[in-house]
């Protein structure tokens, strides 16, 4: 008899605390969870007049008046980047409040770079990418990028900044992702030919 073998995809997301339901922490390691930057905090949206796009909590990135330039967001790291493999860095966003330079430049940023062992950046993708074209609505946004040689780790950020707020403006962030890659399972039960 001939065995073949299949391969399974995982839809397991390679982020802890993908939806900001757990506390943030100041400061991680690798495949510890989200660091925040800039004053970002977690939001427990039941309370407030929008809801989470999942669970009860989200990020929330604010920009006050005179925080002109100032990304306020959140970053993680983790392990086992495979060179040659294209990760997408997924997450929704959502402004309660207007945003000032909402029409002129993007204030939303999804990133995704590589790390090598020594936790130098060996490549970049993403950027402030994302507009918000209406408030109390969640958008998606994602940035795709291919791990080059050398790459150990993935390292994403979401974040908010804006420049001449004259009022405070809120973004929140909920349902990160990162999609294992496909691999070899053994759970699968051979074809017999």
């Amino acid at each position: 008899a001939l065995v073949i073998g299949a391969l399974q995809t995982h839809a397991q997301n390679l982020l802890v605390n993908p939806g900001f339901e757990d506390p943030l922490l100041s400061n991680p390691g690798v495949n510890q969870g989200w660091a925040a930057f800039g004053g970002a905090a977690r939001s427990d949206m039941m309370l407030s007049a929008d809801y989470p796009h999942g669970g009860d909590y989200a990020l929330l990135a604010q920009n006050t008046p005179g925080n002109n330039w100032n990304p306020v967001g959140v970053e993680q790291i983790i392990s086992g980047a495979v060179p040659g493999i294209a990760y997408e860095f997924e997450c929704w966003y959502l402004a309660d409040t207007s945003v000032t330079l909402a029409a002129q430049m993007p204030p939303v940023a999804l990133q995704i770079q590589f790390l090598d062992s020594a936790m130098v950046n060996v490549g970049s993708y993403g950027g402030f990418n994302y507009t918000i074209p209406s408030v109390d609505t969640w958008y998606q946004g994602n940035v795709t990028g291919v791990a080059p040689i050398g790459s150990v780790y993935i390292e994403v950020r979401a974040m908010f900044m804006d420049n001449g707020q004259q009022t405070q403006e809120n973004v929140y962030f909920d349902d990160a992702s990162i999609p294992m890659i496909p691999e070899p399972s053994d759970s699968f039960p051979p074809i017999k030919l």
